[in-house]
């Protein structure tokens, strides 16, 4: 085997054609954040920025393609809430977050590690985000230790539901008891009720749309508690260009002229993949965000249906609910196996034992959901 580096500008045509067949086989739901198009609008107007490796066989068939985009990665350390130390970390990022790739073995996937490494003795690790399985995640594991690195992993195991949509509203709607749906029209009446308003939904696609509503978009997500409690900030002008590029749906739960609710999704490759969910919280008894749901399903079965809908890792009620399909999400960095960086993990690992320790003294003694709860209050306020 031997490994070939490329531009995304030079990649010959072979290579293209088996980067969009291995990830349409590997997942189809995740092809449209895995593809060449969703890889050169994240990567941006930075061609030295970005880096493809291949690696072939002695037949010269590709066996690995490894999309990478520089980024800059930051491990925090901190304890009891506080961050005491930071320390920034240049990666490569994998496109799509997972690999592409047709039965590579891990020694030729180590091979490759050690000889990217090589290339560029600046980069201190490699990040795949969106790693689904167990069997990927040993795969990385494996290379690692061949490759001269420590794996350190962001996140195991939590769980990513997806919605494979049947193919009509009713069928949707019957693929859910009558009870909990009459409950969300339930809410969406007395919402309606409350605001004196019906409530409209409104689909934005192109930059007037957005550009159109973009103050009330950006005051809903700025008044969630995880903005303020996080510092978190959206602005309408950092997805333009996946708007102008076709790739993105919002949508707007109205009351006249009132913004009551808004959600972000990415589209392309007839996947819908979540992005934001922000509802003005002085309604939060009625439930918008789960009304603006229901809504925005049965608008896209009239409107430019997707066959998939992603919601992401991490575990929430509603994600239960409207999925089925779950897999495993994992997070992972292949670290170099510097001294310095060894130390730096070590002591991150050190504080989070730490901080693990105190969350459950602070569980037994029910200390946790009263400081939650202060938390949000203060945000709000």
């Amino acid at each position: 085997m031997h490994v070939e580096f490329y531009t995304l500008e030079n990649l010959p045509p072979e290579l293209n054609a088996f980067w969009q067949d291995a990830i349409e086989r590997q997942d189809r739901i995740s092809a449209f954040t895995s593809g060449r198009r969703w890889f050169s609008l994240m990567s941006g107007d930075e061609p030295d920025a970005r880096l493809l490796v291949a690696c072939r066989g002695e037949d010269e068939s590709c066996r690995l393609l490894m999309p990478l985009m520089e980024r800059e990665w930051s491990l925090d350390l901190s304890l009891l809430g506080k961050i005491v130390a930071r320390r920034a970390l240049k990666v490569f990022k994998a496109g799509g977050g997972d690999l592409i790739h047709d039965g590579i073995e891990k020694e030729d996937l180590s091979h490759t590690v050690r000889d990217l490494f090589s290339k560029r003795p600046d980069i201190d690790a490699l990040w795949f985000e969106h790693v689904s399985g167990e069997d990927r995640y040993q795969k990385l594991e494996a290379c690692a230790r061949g490759a001269g690195c420590f794996v350190h992993a962001i996140f195991r195991n939590l769980p990513h539901f997806r919605f494979v949509l049947p193919p009509t509203w009713d069928e949707c709607k019957a693929s859910r008891s009558s009870k909990s749906l009459g409950r969300i029209r339930s809410k969406e009446n007395a919402l309606s009720r409350e605001l004196g308003e019906p409530l409209e939904l409104v689909e934005l696609r192109t930059r007037d749309e957005w550009q159109t509503h973009a103050e009330r978009i950006e005051s809903l997500v700025d008044q969630s508690w995880q903005s303020q409690l996080f510092g978190q900030r959206f602005r309408v002008s950092q997805v333009q260009g996946s708007a102008d590029a076709g790739y993105l749906r919002g949508f707007l739960l109205m009351a006249g002229n009132r913004a009551i609710a808004f959600t972000l999704y990415y589209y392309g490759e007839e996947t819908m993949i979540s992005g934001i969910l922000a509802y003005d919280r002085s309604y939060g008894k009625h439930s918008p965000g789960t009304v603006l749901f229901l809504k925005t399903l049965e608008h896209l079965y009239a409107n430019d249906p997707p066959r998939y809908l992603d919601f992401g890792e991490g575990d929430a009620d509603y994600k239960r609910q409207w999925s089925n399909d779950e897999i495993a999400g994992n997070s992972v960095l292949l670290v170099k196996a510097r001294p310095s960086l060894r130390l730096a993990f070590a002591f991150h690992r050190g504080c989070n034992g730490l901080n693990r320790l105190v969350r459950g003294m602070m569980a037994t003694f029910g200390l946790d959901r009263l400081l939650v709860k202060r938390l949000k209050r203060a945000a709000r306020e």
